[in-house]
């Protein structure tokens, strides 16, 4: 999506789409975007009467407390980063949000009706 195609109030809706052949997504971002664009024309092909419900989440990074516990290899990036172990931090910024927030839209994509396609 190009700057001048951002809603001006920044709401987005399954009519806006990161353009995968722009400079500016990195090979992840693009692998998502047309993840979700084949799943979506896949889903096409498919009769009415067949289809699955499709109801797509695209959280940024996932931060927060680990059902896991300590020492998985992401918190303990995270962990010794913030701990001083590398002699510098790249400069980058990604969207984050909060797994709790994370499973919390997962568990409405179930519950809400309006969620489905």
């Amino acid at each position: 999506m190009k700057p001048e195609d951002t809603p001006k109030d920044f709401v987005f809706n399954e009519s806006h789409w990161s353009n995968p052949w722009g400079d500016h997504l990195n090979h992840y971002a693009k692998s998502k975007t047309l993840a979700e664009m084949v799943a979506w024309q896949e889903q096409a092909k498919i009769p009415k009467e067949e289809q699955t419900e499709i109801c797509v989440i695209n959280p940024g990074m996932i931060m927060g407390p680990a059902f896991v516990g300590a020492g998985f290899t992401s918190g303990e990036i995270i962990a010794d980063t913030m701990n001083g172990k590398y002699p510098g931090v790249p400069r980058f910024s990604c969207p984050v949000v909060d797994v709790r927030d994370c499973a919390r839209g997962h568990l409405q994509a179930i519950k809400v009706k309006e969620a489905a396609n």
